[in-house]
């Protein structure tokens, strides 16, 4: 007598049309005609059947990611929402994230041609009514200025805003400009908020706000949001002379926050002011992402790098940091024979007890330069500091990694192998007992990648 076997993952595997295994017509017939005069059980089949429509459609529209049409496409993603939301109305209330992108393949990158074209974006908006996640940005840097979207888009969004204003907790905006400080800083419930290469400025000089605003919103609110999370970025021409992102912090409360990351701001007024973030929310701050210019000057010294080490000395449960340091090598550029500077990046944080995870990069765009130049002479500092668990007595990982611009990859990488075997060393020694993990990486232009890692 065969035993029956129950099928497994390689059989479907094997023979995945088991998987579209249908029932004969013949049999479901006589299933509901064998229920026909029962009621109660087609009652309870209907709504299993309901039931299981509903919580897929729930799952499948919680994230709505709006885009420009594929090539191949004559309809954008917003006119087929908006056919969906005209033949299923109740899906809108499902939506809590919403993402409008102007890029891929159909988008106009030198001005972002579809947000300003499509007309179906400002129909449906109005469907969302409890949205947690507000994305609006541009692909490839095709930066585009908020005035230059359509008028009925624009009174929508700011409509949106307002009315999930309890509950959006995390807003996103790249690459655009002008933007209204009223779409940001009205959010009571906000916790995260990311803004690359973004231009802030007066809600009237927008247009968007009209003499009946004021109905709709846009009032003080009744207590300033407490911000988590923080990440910012500005590119070259981003900038904003009189309303940038440190303008819009007097609208939260930032005592909380545990989570920064700020890119690109090589300004000293505009360090100056991440300074002062990070003394407000000393207490609280968890996690640091900082990327800082490093450029060419006759006086440079890695003593007088742009960090100070007072200011790490302040934040007593700071756990991660990542540091990194773009540096441009030109001919008047003192060469760069010493790994000194990754010492003193390192002794920054010895007063930051909580440390458990440092990431420093170093960015090199060089025009001659070569692995004689990157010596380990000067790492006798940093083993010190390592190796004292005094500084870092929760330190479990460690990552250095160099991206060359121009410096041939089999001189970085050479160097990143001789750090290597010198952190092999160190480790075998017993020296840094508490770091559990080292890292390095070299990359250069064409990404060729040379790691290691030490566990």
């Amino acid at each position: 007598m065969l035993k029956k076997r129950k099928l497994s993952k390689k059989d479907f595997a094997q023979h995945p049309q088991a998987l579209n295994i249908g029932l004969p017509q013949e049999l479901i017939d006589a299933i509901l005609g064998f229920l026909r005069e029962d009621q109660a059980t087609l009652k309870a089949c209907s709504l299993v059947c309901r039931r299981f429509t509903l919580c897929s459609q729930k799952y499948l529209f919680t994230t709505v990611e709006l885009h420009p049409p594929l090539k191949s496409s004559t309809r954008t993603s917003g006119q087929k929402f908006q056919r969906l939301l005209e033949l299923a109305p109740h899906v809108g209330r499902y939506v809590r994230v919403l993402k409008i992108v102007d890029g891929g393949p159909g988008a106009d990158h030198h001005g972002g041609g579809w947000l300003t074209k499509d007309r179906s974006l400002s129909l449906f908006l109005d469907s969302f009514q409890d949205l947690i996640s507000f994305t609006l940005s541009t692909a490839d840097f095709a930066r585009i200025y908020f005035v230059e979207l359509p008028n009925k888009l624009r009174k929508a969004i700011q409509s949106l805003l307002w009315r999930c204003r309890s509950t959006i907790f995390y807003i996103e905006y790249n690459d655009i400009a002008q933007i209204p400080r009223a779409l940001v800083q009205f959010q009571t419930a906000l916790k995260h908020l990311v803004l690359n290469n973004v231009e802030f400025t007066d809600e009237s000089s927008a247009g968007l706000l009209t003499a009946d605003s004021s109905e709709s919103g846009f009032e003080d609110p009744p207590h300033r949001p407490l911000l988590d999370t923080i990440q910012i970025s500005m590119d070259f021409g981003f900038r904003s002379p009189v309303l940038c992102f440190f303008g819009i912090l007097n609208s939260f409360d930032v005592s909380k926050l545990r989570r920064l990351s700020a890119f690109g701001l090589g300004d000293d007024d505009e360090q100056e002011n991440i300074w002062k973030l990070m003394q407000t929310c000393s207490n609280s701050l968890e996690e640091i992402i900082i990327s800082t210019p490093l450029e060419p000057d006759e006086s440079w010294n890695p003593i007088n790098l742009d960090l100070d080490p007072i200011q790490f000395n302040l934040l007593p449960n700071l756990k991660a940091i990542t540091i990194i340091t773009e540096v441009v090598n030109e001919d008047e550029f003192p060469p760069l024979n010493s790994l000194e500077w990754v010492a003193y990046r390192f002794g920054l944080f010895s007063s930051s007890n909580a440390l458990e995870e440092v990431n420093l990069r170093v960015d090199f765009h060089v025009l001659d330069m070569d692995s004689d130049e990157l010596d380990l002479s000067s790492l006798n500092k940093l083993d010190a500091i390592l190796s004292d668990r005094k500084h870092f007595p929760f330190l479990r990982h460690v990552s250095l990694s160099f991206r060359a611009s121009i410096m041939p990859i089999d001189e970085i990488s050479g160097f990143i192998h001789a750090l290597e075997n010198r952190f092999s060393a160190l480790l075998s020694q017993g020296i840094m007992p508490q770091i559990q993990e080292l890292e390095g990486k070299a990359i250069d232009c064409l990404y060729d990648d040379f790691s290691f890692q030490i566990d």
